[in-house]
């Protein structure tokens, strides 16, 4: 049996049924725990400083403050939070913001919970670059 701590998971996407499916996903695997899930990005920085992710899921279009916006200050306040990007959005140059402000992971929202998991196993392993 591993000793290890579960990757601790913060999900933040405006639609609560989507971010209900994460929860109960990451919740059934062992190796990890959703410690918070958010509709928005407003008060993103405070919930990481409280909460103390290791991976944040992150939703790259909802309303309320700029995701890529709120992406940057916590890769900037926070560098050991690795964040996954998992959105609809699926043209390069969202990917390409993405990782500018500091994703290290971006994922489409197809329904592929292996994906998911997976990337997350990934950037809970540090000095990855996590791809699905």
């Amino acid at each position: 049996m591993s000793t290890e701590r579960p990757i601790r998971v913060v999900c933040v996407d405006d639609n609560r049924l989507v971010v209900e499916a994460m929860r109960q996903v990451i919740d059934l695997d062992p190796g990890m725990e959703c410690v918070g899930c958010f509709h928005e990005a407003d008060h993103l920085s405070d919930e990481i400083e409280r909460l103390r992710p290791d991976v944040l899921l992150l939703d790259m279009k909802m309303p309320g403050r700029d995701p890529v916006e709120a992406l940057r200050e916590v890769s900037r306040r926070f560098p050991q939070v690795r964040t996954i990007v998992c959105s609809g959005l699926s043209d390069q140059s969202a990917v390409t913001a993405a990782r500018e402000a500091g994703a290290c992971g971006y994922l489409e929202k197809d329904g592929n919970v292996m994906a998911m998991l997976d990337a997350i196993r990934g950037a809970g392993r540090p000095a990855r670059e996590v791809s699905a």
